[in-house]
């Protein structure tokens, strides 16, 4: 049994390695009939191939392609911190918020101004009334001495003119008009101030500057020049004193508003 065995498997052997050398004749047989690069027929095997490197690796279609630029694409739109659209309604009660903190600290700066400046208007009017100066020292600060026990110059010119001595009339016409002028506080009295610093004291004021000139111009001629007066020049000069003192008045009334 062991004999047939070995035969069969003996046996079988042979076939098969026929077979294979029949498959090899007819396959070299069928790779003699063709040239092929890659085998060598007188040696009835493969042979290595040399490959050589084209002059143009290129492809000459990739020149004649256009690649055209991919379409732009809009950004997704921004995402606020609350998880909204920028530039919806998302910061809009944040803006209306603002605002009106804006408007509450711009009243409160306005008030504060205005207080401020009330504050202030009240300490100059009092720096003002406390700088009033009596009718007598007001007197004290003319540049020459009058004997006129009650200060009462506009009643000593009137004196003096009806008197005739028209000198003494437009000194003490002229000293009336300085004294209330200072009572006033349209300029400030002071020994030695020339006319000319007291006419632009006044020139400060609406209305005032033309008849202090036509005192004053009559009474330098006749204080300092010893001049005779005329009549005619102090009767214009009375005769404009009421007119004076209603400028005044209005200076006056228009500077404490």
């Amino acid at each position: 049994m062991v004999y047939a065995c070995r035969a069969a498997v003996t046996l079988w052997i042979g076939v098969f390695g026929a077979a294979c050398a029949v498959a090899g004749e007819n396959a070299a047989d069928a790779l003699n009939a063709h040239q092929y690069p890659w085998y060598d027929a007188q040696t009835r095997s493969v042979k290595p191939l040399k490959i050589r490197a084209g002059n143009d690796s290129q492809s000459k279609e990739r020149n004649t392609i256009v690649i055209g630029k991919p379409p732009a694409t809009k950004p997704p739109p921004a995402i606020t911190t609350g998880g909204r659209w920028a530039g919806g309604t998302a910061g809009g009660g944040s803006s209306v918020f603002m605002v009106i903190v804006a408007g509450v600290i711009l009243i409160g700066v306005v008030l504060l101004v205005l207080t401020f400046l009330y504050i202030e208007s009240n300490k100059s009017a009092q720096v003002v009334a406390s700088s009033r100066r009596s009718r007598q020292q007001s007197i004290e600060q003319l540049p020459f001495d009058l004997d006129v026990t009650k200060g009462d110059f506009q009643s000593a010119a009137e004196s003096a003119y009806r008197s005739g001595d028209l000198r003494k009339a437009i000194i003490y016409l002229y000293s009336h008009v300085l004294v209330t002028l200072d009572q006033n506080q349209l300029i400030r009295l002071r020994k030695g101030k020339t006319n000319r610093q007291y006419l632009t004291e006044v020139q400060r004021h609406h209305g005032m500057s033309g008849y202090f000139s036509q005192i004053m111009l009559p009474f330098e001629a006749v204080f300092f020049g010893d001049h005779e007066m005329d009549a005619d020049v102090f009767q214009q000069c009375w005769a404009g004193l009421n007119q004076f003192h209603a400028r005044v008045k209005g200076n006056t009334e228009a500077s404490i508003r």
